[in-house]
């Protein structure tokens, strides 16, 4: 769990600045009893769904978001707003084994 929430903000942090070009990333990371909950938001240039359906390959780092809060039976949402900036939130389970 730990390694993959890391990996999710890591990528949502790089998105932020790699390709939005945001200049203020505001990270909020929260632990409850059973819950991770994060979000990371950004001022940058924002996105509509359509931009992230390339076809070249690259890109990959929202799928693999995705693809890591699902492993982890998590809830994502995704909001942008073109020149305004995006937040992602995150809910995990905190499950202990």
């Amino acid at each position: 769990i730990e390694i993959n929430t890391y990996r999710i903000i890591q990528e949502a942090l790089n998105n932020a600045i790699k390709y939005a070009e945001a200049t203020n990333i505001m990270l909020d990371l929260q632990f409850e009893i059973g819950l991770i909950r994060f979000s990371v938001q950004d001022n940058g240039k924002g996105f509509t769904p359509q931009d992230k359906r390339k076809t070249d390959g690259s890109g990959r780092g929202m799928t693999n978001i995705r693809e890591r809060v699902s492993l982890l039976n998590g809830n994502l949402i995704f909001n942008s707003i073109i020149k305004e900036g995006t937040t992602i939130t995150v809910q995990i389970p905190a499950v202990t084994i």
